[in-house]
């Protein structure tokens, strides 16, 4: 076998050409088999091999094509001279600390929020949705019209047909006012928090954020080295009497319907935050993705629509109207940030598939998109009031954001807020999928509450909603820290 001493040549086991290649290829590339050192020839590596000699042919064949090896005539294969010689103390080395730009460092200490990746018997994970309510067939018939539309020339804001037909919806459906040249297309929320922190942000400058809130959000602001300020929330959303004194870029907040307690910004606290952004200057991101669900009333306007001083930043999706795995988002903004985001829109690349896009203007100019809001709507409600009546059973349990939205914050005031991850483990273990609200806090905030968990529904049936409580009753009895 002369320099082979690959784990072929050691076990004589059968291999494919494949594998043949794959293990000389690694020997030279680890130094193993220097520039120069002879190789075997086919007909005596086929038989320490136990393979046929067209196997270890093609094997060579897709080294020399990679210049690994040479052959010359009358002269025995071996590994091409032309070949750096390895480093053969490299594998004793420690690689060298990566050098990151101020955003990777930034990124690496935000990180990113864990989430199990193996779902529950019974998930009650909030932002999943119930597949088999997607309206398939319309889905197929507007994407079936988006693919036979003429090819356009690509809009850095988005399709026109789609900001056209969004335009509409969101003022007859919102009460949103804008034109639909306000608006911008992207691939999913986060990407739409990232630009904005791109764009409005500089490193070190203020982010308002509320506390509780999303925690995907915050760690985006984050990663732009954003200077965060928790904001507290209360029933009636971001305590604004909190924002003097503060100087932020951006303040990010849900003003319809809040995340995770659920509740809304009354018109108070509404004016007092559109003055304090005109007073400093800031852009405020109203987030009315989980507002499109009311179960006591109409949704109310969301904060665009009574900014007098265009400092306002609509966020929305439709991920909950339709799917979580369709992702697409868009921004209406003040007219003196459209250019600005046009244009980073370019060059960055965020650009979103256009049959998705035409296909979702489709199902808007039709009607199907209003037909499937409202089965939802209904299928919603009842999801809802199963899980509240549900919870309502339990003793020393309290449910939060009842009024709107697909999910709900539960309150186990008998547990300790330190003991919610090992609560949520110990239920996953049995069956049940539990999102502990720890994660929702700034850090080294929140302590002063009770144990909470943050209950999703839009996924589940009611049979599976009742025997999802029914567990978590059981996990509530048998808790031991």
């Amino acid at each position: 076998m002369g320099q082979l001493k690959g784990r072929q040549a050691i076990t004589g086991k059968p291999r494919t050409g494949a594998e043949i290649y794959a293990d000389l290829r690694e020997q030279i590339a680890d130094g193993r088999l220097a520039p120069g050192d002879p190789l075997p020839s086919t007909r005596a590596l086929a038989a320490r091999l136990a393979v046929s000699r067209t196997t270890v042919t093609a094997a060579f064949k897709r080294l020399r094509s990679d210049g690994l090896i040479e052959t010359r005539p009358g002269a025995r294969t071996c590994v091409s001279r032309d070949l750096p010689a390895p480093d053969r103390a490299s594998a004793d080395r420690t690689e060298a600390a990566p050098r990151l730009s101020d955003f990777g460092v930034h990124l690496t200490i935000a990180g990113q929020p864990r989430r199990p990746s193996q779902p529950a018997e019974i998930e009650f994970r909030y932002g999943d949705q119930d597949q088999s309510a997607f309206p398939a067939a319309q889905w197929r018939r507007s994407m079936a019209r988006a693919i036979a539309t003429p090819p356009t020339v690509p809009d850095a804001q988005g399709a026109p047909q789609l900001r056209v037909a969004l335009q509409s919806y969101l003022q007859r459906v919102r009460g949103l006012h804008c034109a639909a040249d306000q608006i911008v297309i992207v691939g999913s929320g986060q990407q739409a928090l990232d630009l904005c922190a791109r764009l409005i942000l500089s490193p070190g400058e203020g982010a308002v954020v509320e506390n509780p809130g999303r925690p995907e959000a915050r760690a985006v602001l984050a990663a732009h080295g954003a200077r965060l300020w928790p904001v507290g929330v209360d029933a009636s959303g971001l305590c604004t009497g909190q924002l003097d004194g503060i100087q932020a870029g951006l303040a990010l907040i849900s003003a319809t319907h809040h995340f995770p307690l659920g509740g809304g910004l009354p018109a108070a606290r509404r004016h007092a935050l559109l003055d304090w952004a005109a007073r400093t200057e800031a852009y405020v991101i109203d987030d009315d993705r989980d507002a499109e669900f009311r179960y006591d009333m109409a949704p109310s306007a969301p904060l665009q629509a009574i900014d007098p001083h265009g400092r306002t930043i609509h966020l929305g999706g439709f991920g909950h109207i339709l799917s979580a795995s369709l992702e697409l988002a868009y921004l209406v903004l003040p007219r003196g940030l459209v250019a600005t985001f046009a244009a980073a829109q370019k060059l960055i690349g965020y650009r979103c598939s256009m049959h998705e896009q035409l296909a979702l203007a489709d199902m808007l100019n039709t009607g199907s998109l209003d037909r499937h809001m409202r089965r939802q709507r209904r299928r919603h409600s009842g999801q809802h009031a199963t899980l509240t009546a549900a919870l309502a059973g339990l003793a020393g349990v309290r449910a939060q954001g009842t009024a709107a939205g697909l999910h709900l914050t539960v309150w186990l005031p008998h547990l300790e807020h330190s003991q919610e991850q090992l609560f949520c483990h110990r239920a996953r273990h049995a069956g049940l999928g539990l999102s502990p609200l720890g994660p929702c806090y700034a850090a080294n905030t929140g302590a002063d509450r009770p144990a909470g968990v943050v209950m999703g529904f839009a996924a589940l049936d009611p049979v599976q909603i009742e025997l999802g409580v029914r567990r978590l009753e059981k996990q509530l009895r048998q808790f031991r820290p």
